[in-house]
């Protein structure tokens, strides 16, 4: 968008355009675990919503379920991507550019909650409220450049914070807005999203606990980051399958 344009210039002009390649890599990691995901979710809601027009508790309960998906797939992608962030750079990028990994991590603190704007944009644009997502874009960007702008007197790490406060910024409006058209409440909401919140949480804590293992065994970052996915991922189903309800309804 018009605002990404401006956040790079922002960051070229005055980082230079070493920082401006750092940050151009560490945000094309961050898009990595949603990439594929909301186009594929965008076109489901898109097509869903116009089928159920008129039908409040439908259109509500889609939401939701939609929110918590996305949230349920994201959540511990993201957590994952973090604590192995070092070794994705190493082996997508390689040894210069270590100082992408700070900025992507941060970065990816925010891809589930961006995600989650453009599911919400897409399900109140099905319901034909564009003027309305229009407005809110239009905070977005001038946001964009602002925390663009103030963060780089902290260097690339401060642009990523940054620009992850108004990622959050943008989510909290698009949220709004939704909730408001399918009169939803927050509780709801927050109930929703509390499964991939948890199940975030927990591939978190099993990844760093492996990854850690790992790191002090062997200085491979292919060695690394294969057997802590492996293994990240061997445990939660494990845990899944004996306690199911952590997946929520939605799960």
């Amino acid at each position: 968008g018009l605002g990404d344009v401006y956040k790079r210039q922002v960051v070229g002009r005055w980082l230079g355009p070493g920082a401006l390649g750092l940050y151009q890599q560490a945000f094309k990691i961050m898009l990595l675990p949603g990439k594929f995901f909301v186009d594929v979710l965008e076109r489901v809601v898109f097509a869903t919503i116009s089928k159920i027009q008129g039908q409040p508790d439908r259109l509500a309960n889609v939401y939701l379920r939609s929110i918590s998906l996305t949230m349920l797939s994201l959540l511990p992608i993201s957590a994952v991507m973090i604590v192995l962030t070092p070794e994705l750079v190493l082996i997508m990028l390689g040894p210069n550019w270590k100082d992408a990994i700070v900025p992507a991590q941060i970065l990816l603190l925010g891809v589930s909650f961006l995600t989650a704007a453009r599911v919400s944009a897409a399900f109140v644009g099905a319901m034909g409220a564009v003027y309305r997502i229009a407005a809110r874009t239009g905070v977005h960007a001038v946001a964009v450049v602002l925390g663009s702008w103030l963060g780089q007197n902290w260097g690339i790490s401060g642009v990523a914070i940054g620009v992850t406060l108004v990622i959050m910024l943008n989510y909290m409006l698009m949220l709004q807005l939704a909730l408001r058209l399918t009169t939803n409440t927050w509780t709801n909401y927050l109930k929703a999203m509390f499964p991939g919140i948890l199940l975030g949480g927990i591939a978190f804590l099993v990844c760093t606990f492996v990854t850690n293992f790992l790191r002090a065994v062997t200085a491979s970052p292919i060695l690394v980051l294969g057997p802590a996915v492996l293994a990240t991922i061997i445990i939660l189903s494990a845990i899944v399958n004996i306690f199911p309800q952590v997946l929520g309804p939605v799960g």
